[in-house]
């Protein structure tokens, strides 16, 4: 039996986070196969999940899953010969689970998804045998004559290309060891890797999978409303930089995601404008200081993280290398302060 195991993709039909991976099966007539399961383990050797057997079509007509047939005839070779079952299995993932598949991705040098699945194939094996038997008539033999004109006598004669003179004689016999054995339930293990390049990941599995928007929320900007233009401008382009962020979130860019925050923090740069909108929601003159101050001390941490640029050109490395951790930190504080300031003007109305 040869096992392979085909490109993954993500299935979006169920509730929670769950990946497809269909499992081509070469197998012939003298065996067919019950189940297949095992386990699905990321690149580190731990199991992230169960793997279970997931039928698409279940219940939409009948669906052939095998056929069991016995040597001994004409028919051998086709018997023998390997033909494709295709089947998939799924793998539920857990939050717990993905964050371990991305934090083993962080280490790898590619940024790639390396899995190892340990399956179980279980089939179901014919031992069987059609011994060759023949019918002989009156005329063919010497013995005793038949007290019916339509009576034979049966008899063994071994034939490589046998084949009975009538659909009755396909009499069956057992082997194997101990026998007579008809069939015989066999589990075949194999372990197998794949891998998922960082691209289609970042892509394709990580959208459908939840990966890097599980903190997030939508935040659209309120239209219509009249503000100062210079602000407006700045929400939009904050706006658009979330995005970015995100994008980098996927690929694990954590020194980018935090490079990509300096718009949301420029919305501090116009602190009239900020205390003028906080203000229509109750914010003292203490509060809304309190407020700036801690998302600017923020801000003003995260910039430890960033590569400076001096006007000669010189680049001057970061004080401190970003790990996911610093970089959810900026990310989660850049979607709340947006949060805060657009619900804020869309709930206060027009301001100038």
């Amino acid at each position: 039996m040869n096992i392979e195991v085909m490109e993954p993709r993500p299935v979006s039909d169920f509730v929670g986070q769950a990946m497809e991976f269909p499992v081509s099966l070469s197998i012939n007539d003298l065996e067919s196969i019950l189940a297949v399961d095992g386990l699905l383990l990321a690149e580190d050797g731990k199991i992230v999940a169960s793997l279970s057997q997931f039928e698409y079509n279940l219940g939409r007509g009948t669906h052939e899953m095998g056929r069991i047939g016995a040597l001994g005839t004409q028919h051998d070779k086709d018997i023998q010969r390997q033909r494709d079952c295709s089947i998939s299995v799924i793998a539920f993932l857990s939050n717990e689970a993905l964050n371990h598949i991305d934090n083993v991705r962080d280490k790898n040098r590619k940024k790639d998804v390396v899995f190892k699945l340990r399956l179980r194939v279980r089939t179901l094996i014919s031992q069987a045998r059609i011994p060759p038997l023949h019918l002989v008539g009156p005329k063919e033999h010497t013995l005793a004559p038949f007290r019916e004109k339509d009576e034979s006598i049966l008899t063994y004669k071994y034939e490589h290309d046998y084949h009975p003179p009538v659909e009755n004689l396909w009499v069956i016999s057992g082997g194997g060891t101990p026998g007579p054995i008809f069939l015989e339930v066999r589990d075949v293990y194999q372990e197998i890797p794949k891998t998922i390049a960082s691209s289609d990941w970042v892509n394709d599995f990580a959208p459908q999978l939840g990966i890097g928007r599980f903190i997030t929320i939508e935040l659209p900007l309120p239209s219509p409303v009249a503000i100062n233009k210079e602000f407006a401008e700045r929400l939009n382009k904050a706006t658009e930089t979330l995005q970015k962020m995100e994008e980098e979130v996927k690929k694990g860019e954590w020194n980018e995601v935090i490079q990509n925050s300096r718009p949301v923090a420029e919305l501090l740069r116009d602190e009239v404008m900020v205390s003028s909108v906080l203000a229509k929601h109750g914010f003292t003159e203490e509060a809304t200081g309190s407020l700036l101050g801690t998302i600017r001390n923020l801000f003003d941490y995260s910039s430890k993280f960033i590569h400076k640029v001096e006007k000669d050109g010189t680049i001057i490395p970061a004080e401190i290398k970003a790990e996911k951790e610093d970089a959810y930190l900026i990310y989660s504080v850049s979607i709340g302060l947006l949060n805060l300031l657009t619900q804020k003007v869309k709930k206060g109305g027009n301001i100038s």
